[in-house]
């Protein structure tokens, strides 16, 4: 990290200077963190198997704040369905236990269309395992940016 100062030792300075970097990096560990959150919401909409769409629009993004005052990013998968009801059980139930159903036609039209990634079960728990690497590098990147 480095500070230029002209002429002496001023605290205030020192303080404006670091106040001043405190307030870069947060606002860009924010938005990388944001970015991060989308790598991993695509993802997993590109695992989802699919069936009316429900599943696809249900993982979204959501910010809020923690208790003490902090920005958290939280990538979700809920919402109400085309037929009303809650997206959330049936969301778990598919990331779970999909192996034990037999792939609709629209999940296999989307499988045929994007052999990179297997649409099936464990949809978001791959997507995480996936992009974990290049979500962390985002964050990393962003502090080292910010500081400078």
């Amino acid at each position: 990290m480095a500070m230029a100062y002209s002429g002496g030792f001023n605290p205030e300075k020192l303080k404006q200077s670091l106040f001043r970097k405190a307030d870069r990096t947060e606002k860009a560990v924010v938005e990388a963190v944001e970015q991060a959150a989308e790598l991993i919401r695509d993802e997993a909409r590109a695992n989802v198997p699919v069936d009316t769409g429900n599943l696809e629009s249900a993982i979204h993004i959501s910010n809020r704040k923690t208790r003490r005052g902090n920005h958290a990013v939280d990538i979700e998968v809920s919402g109400t369905g085309e037929d009303g009801r809650d997206v959330a059980s049936y969301a778990m139930e598919i990331h779970e236990n999909y192996q034990s159903y037999n792939p609709g036609e629209k999940t296999q039209a989307k499988r045929a269309a994007d052999p990179t990634h297997y649409v099936g079960e464990k949809y978001m728990e791959r997507a995480v395992d996936e992009k974990k690497e290049e979500a962390v590098d985002l964050v990393r990147k962003a502090v080292r940016q910010a500081m400078r």
